[in-house]
């Protein structure tokens, strides 16, 4: 897979600061168009339209993608017999290479830089935009599976309160050429204590391998506002000013996440129980099932990283205890910086330049929570069949154990060493925190007759707190719950020996009620792992099939 991005129209820095610069005419002049005795005047845009296409530019960026895989499955229903039946078995195996080249624009990945002539600070050509270097990565991974189906009891059997109990035992191993080799289990049973009743349970083993950036890459530039705490104890320590304290000290840094070649995978032990009821009191034609399932996953070495927020927390405590975070680089402080230090006891420290957070293994994560489901259908001899279907889940608990450094910080605020006026939210609870809501729900719901059909979804995400924004009260910012709903009709031509035999209409209108997505406060103006800023769409589907 090949793909050429090209982003036009793109401001290069140093181009422009040409352009600011030229002594002749077309110098492009950001006060162009002013009139004050009419505000509203249109700006004559060719006054500066020379200087404009000096400065702007194309940005492309290339990457590559390869997946080479062989593959081979081998299944037997009838393995050999049991009292219950016949035992089932599935393996297979598995060879694949994978590769990924990333090769960004030169004004992006260092190639071709733009000095600030005010601080020095050198930083992508691109005006707004963080830099980012190429980065490039191979592994090669061989898998083994089997899987075995398992009848304990059957009906036939007669055995008092097991009307059937099957066993499904199950096991992978994959070796990767970058970090080793993994293997995992997975056990499941399902008691069917009487016709319509049935108790479930399932116990597994997991791992998620780190990706090729997250190994490999030398170095992808986020950029974000944070606070510098170090540089608010100055504040604090300066006293108030106009009875307020001048901690203020946030500004926008820059991030460099690397990859780690030390990287483990993410395992995770997951087990789960619950029950399906399907009453069998019901007229034959309606068929209702209800479920609820309780789930607890624990996960291990967590792929992540400490974040800036917490590396300027850590640096903010050792520089109080003497030394400092050597993944917090700094410029060195100008006379502003020192005066602001001056009489406060601290060692004057630059503006942060940018902080080295590599990717690392993280501590323990505990999910828990219940997922719940209804379906329902209902057949008529007259009005068609209708279909409706509830599906939600109920996270109870998610936190994240703290890293030793995270556990450092946390002790120094407890005991007063530094200011206690800030949180470490990648730890602890995450439950309603950045993107980890409570509830989340989905209802479907349609109705067919002859070659007729109506149907909606509906997609439910409850509120959770950002910490990207804190108001004057300490309180995070609050992203208020989002509901969708889709509709579609549709139409099968069946029986009507023509060309549109076979053939099905579908008109859909996504997001019908033109919902926006909630405002956050992050670079995109919204939690894309929760929401998406389509609006209403209309799609219109026309499927053919062929006898």
């Amino acid at each position: 897979a090949s793909t050429t991005d090209t982003q036009h129209g793109s401001i290069s820095s140093t181009l422009f600061s040409e352009a600011l610069s030229w002594s002749t005419p077309d110098a492009y002049n950001p006060f162009y168009g002013g009139n004050l005795d009419d505000w509203e005047a249109p700006p004559d845009a060719a006054r500066n339209q020379v200087a404009i296409d000096h400065f702007t530019v194309p940005v492309v960026r290339k990457s590559k993608a390869t997946l080479f895989q062989v593959d081979t499955r081998f299944i037997r229903e009838d393995l050999f017999a049991l009292p219950a039946g016949p035992v089932g078995v599935a393996f297979g195996a598995e060879w694949r290479r994978e590769t990924l080249k990333d090769d960004r624009d030169p004004r992006f990945d260092g190639t071709i830089t733009y000095t600030n002539p005010m601080n020095g600070a050198i930083t992508s050509d691109v005006l707004g935009a963080s830099p980012s270097g190429d980065n490039s990565g191979d592994r090669d991974v061989g898998s083994l599976y089997a899987e075995f189906a398992i009848p304990l009891v059957s009906p036939s059997m007669g055995v008092p309160l097991v009307r059937a109990l099957d066993l499904q035992v199950a096991g992978r191993h994959e070796r990767y050429s970058d970090f080793g080799g993994v293997t995992k289990p997975k056990v499941s049973l399902a008691w069917d204590i009487v016709d319509g009743l049935m108790v479930r349970g399932n116990w597994s083993e997991s791992f998620l391998a780190p990706n090729i950036l997250q190994l490999y890459a030398e170095g992808t530039t986020v950029s974000n506002s944070r606070t510098d705490y170090y540089v608010c104890e100055a504040d604090i320590r300066n006293g108030p000013l106009d009875g307020v304290h001048r901690c203020g000290r946030s500004y926008s840094t820059m991030a460099i996440r690397s990859g780690n070649r030390d990287l483990q995978p993410e395992t995770a032990e997951t087990w789960s129980a619950g029950v399906v009821f399907q009453p069998r009191f019901l007229p034959e034609s309606t068929r209702m099932t209800f479920t609820a399932d309780y789930f607890e996953i624990q996960q291990e070495d967590v792929i992540g990283i400490l974040g800036e927020a917490t590396q300027l927390a850590l640096d903010y405590l050792l520089r109080i205890e003497g030394s400092y975070n050597p993944a917090v680089v700094r410029l060195e402080p100008d006379q502003a910086r020192i005066d602001l230090f001056d009489g406060t006891g601290l060692a004057p420290v630059g503006m942060v330049d940018y902080v080295d957070d590599v990717y690392i293994n993280r501590l323990p994560r505990t999910t828990r929570g219940i997922d719940f489901g209804v379906d329902w259908r209902l057949r008529t001899d007259n009005a068609g069949t209708f279909n409706a279907s509830l599906n939600a889940t109920r996270l109870i608990e998610m936190s994240q154990d703290p890293t030793e450094d995270e556990l450092r910080i946390i002790a120094a605020q407890e005991a007063g060493v530094i200011d206690d006026n800030f949180d470490i939210r990648n730890a602890g609870n995450l439950l309603g925190v950045n993107g980890k809501p409570e509830w989340r729900a989905t209802f479907s719901a349609s109705w067919r007759k002859g070659g007729w059909g109506l149907g909606t979804f509906v997609n439910y995400t409850d509120g959770f707190e950002s910490t990207g924004a804190v108001s004057n009260l300490g309180d995070y910012w609050q992203v208020p719950s989002w509901t969708t709903a889709n509709v579609w009709a549709e139409h099968r031509f069946s029986g009507t020996e023509s060309l549109l035999d076979g053939t099905r209409i579908r008109l859909t209108v996504r997001n019908v009620g033109d919902r926006q997505p909630p405002l956050t406060p992050s670079a995109l103006g919204y939690s894309s792992s929760m929401h998406n800023a389509l609006g209403r769409g209309w799609y219109l589907t026309v499927t053919k099939s062929f006898d």
